[in-house]
């Protein structure tokens, strides 16, 4: 089999892309990794989830790798990093509450943590109390040095197994500071261009373009089309369209 596996947050998954549904399964199958999907004869793996932070795909990443990658198929992988300012709490397993999004292997128990996420979104309430400490820890510089971090090791590991990949940024570019610079150098711009540039992120870009975006900060077809276009000139530079 032949599978495109997207990794990423809401822009991934498709938030609004008929402009009614926030998350929803034609949404999930449509928004552009669908397009590549469909256009690289591809079946689509999207394990994107509306909030997911940078740690989050790091995860998923070596999620899908470890527990269902069958080395027989041929995969491409695109990983789309989100906004800087998250990461991710768990429900405890011993209590019922789960975090209901559409999607493909995804852990219920994950709870996205970000700032300025609605409290009503938290079924645990000592989980939507920790929202009173976001100032104390949404460190930028931190979170950015994390990035990095997450992005050099799946490159090596992704280039260790030979599996086809391309990175891009959907909310943020990667915040540069004395310690990620030298990782940030050691990223191959083939595989994630603009890894630090926020005006080449998938919300900058497209806003460029003159697309109109939703009240959410989403995009509709007209958006997913063009960033799809974008992100397939990448993947024929790296000679994945053939």
């Amino acid at each position: 089999m032949r599978y495109l596996v997207a990794f990423g947050c809401s822009h991934t998954n498709g938030s609004m892309l008929d402009g009614v549904n926030a998350a929803g399964e034609w949404n999930v199958r449509n928004g552009f990794p669908g397009m590549l999907a469909k256009k690289y004869d591809r079946e689509l793996i999207n394990i994107s989830m509306p909030g997911g932070s940078n740690q989050y795909i790091f995860r998923s990443v070596l999620k899908y790798m470890h527990h269902y990658m069958d080395d027989e198929d041929d995969h491409m992988f695109l990983i789309n990093w989100t906004g800087t300012t998250r990461f991710e709490l768990r429900y405890p397993n011993q209590l019922e509450h789960l975090y209901f999004s559409k999607g493909d292997f995804k852990d219920e128990k994950t709870i996205p943590f970000s700032m300025g996420i609605k409290a009503s979104l938290f079924t645990w309430k000592p989980a939507a109390e920790l929202l009173r400490f976001g100032p104390y820890l949404f460190d930028v510089d931190l979170l950015s040095n994390k990035w990095a971090s997450y992005a050099y090791n799946l490159q090596q590991i992704l280039e260790l197994h030979n599996i086809p990949y391309l990175m891009s940024n959907t909310c943020d570019g990667m915040t540069r500071t004395d310690y990620n610079s030298p990782i940030i150098d050691n990223l191959c711009p083939k595989h994630y261009p603009h890894a630090d540039d926020t005006e080449e992120c998938l919300v900058t870009w497209l806003l460029k373009q003159g697309i109109e975006k939703t009240k959410c900060w989403h995009f509709r077809e007209d958006g997913h089309k063009l960033w799809a276009n974008k992100l397939d000139g990448f993947i024929q530079e790296l000679g994945y369209d053939k």
